[in-house]
C-alpha cells in the first residue's frame, strides 16, 4: 500500500503497540509526511491534536482515516 496519498488527511489512532510513550488510542491527528523505508514499513509523521508530533511505523502501528 502507498500511504503517500494520505498526506494532509485526518486519522484516528487504533494502536501503537511498541512505543514506550505512545499516543493514546482514539487520538486524532493530521498526516504531515510519509516515508517508504523500502523494507515493507512506512514512517508516517503525524501532528496529533494533543499538541504532540510522533511518527507512526506501519506496521505494527495501526490507524484509520476519519473522512475529514
Amino acid at each position: 500500500m502507498d500511504y503517500s496519498e494520505y498526506v494532509g488527511k485526518e486519522i484516528r489512532l487504533i494502536e501503537m503497540p511498541n512505543d514506550p510513550c505512545p499516543i493514546p488510542a482514539g487520538t486524532t491527528g493530521r498526516i504531515s509526511s510519509v516515508v517508504d523505508t523500502n523494507d515493507g514499513h512506512y514512517s508516517i509523521a503525524v501532528d496529533w491534536d494533543i499538541d504532540r508530533s510522533l511518527t507512526l511505523v506501519v506496521p505494527p502501528d495501526r490507524f484509520e482515516l476519519t473522512g475529514r
